[in-house]
């Protein structure tokens, strides 16, 4: 009897590359985003969507899937006003590499992704 390998899964492997990130870069997980934060999150956010969008062509999407990353950003922007840090990134994380990690559902396209939000991260601390 043959173990079978485990399946390659390549969302599960940017979600746990994001997860990597985030705890690299949490420095405070159960503190709360100030003012300048939030207005960080909310400009990379709008730089991420506005990145996403001139992918629209290269990747088929379609103005329902635009409108729903929009709609998903937005929600992450407002949350950041509530979670303590480390609840919301974890919560982000998830939600973000699924909704985007099927929009782009290509190896490249998800490399593209994880580069756009490693950035991200990177400029909230």
């Amino acid at each position: 009897m043959r173990a079978k390998s485990p399946k390659y899964d390549p969302l599960e492997e940017l979600r746990k590359k994001f997860e990597e990130e985030i705890e690299n870069i949490i420095n405070d997980p159960n503190g709360y985003f100030n003012n300048d934060e939030i207005l960080k999150i909310n400009e990379k956010f709008e730089a991420l969507y506005n990145k996403i969008e001139e992918l629209k062509e290269e990747y088929s999407l379609t103005k329902e899937q635009l409108k729903q990353v929009r709609e998903e950003l937005a929600e992450f922007k407002e949350s950041a006003k509530s979670y303590p840090k480390g609840m919301w990134a974890k919560i982000t994380n998830n939600k973000l590499t699924s909704t985007l990690g099927t929009l782009l559902n290509s190896k490249e396209g998800r490399e593209l992704l994880f580069d756009q939000v490693k950035k991200l991260l990177e400029q909230l601390t």
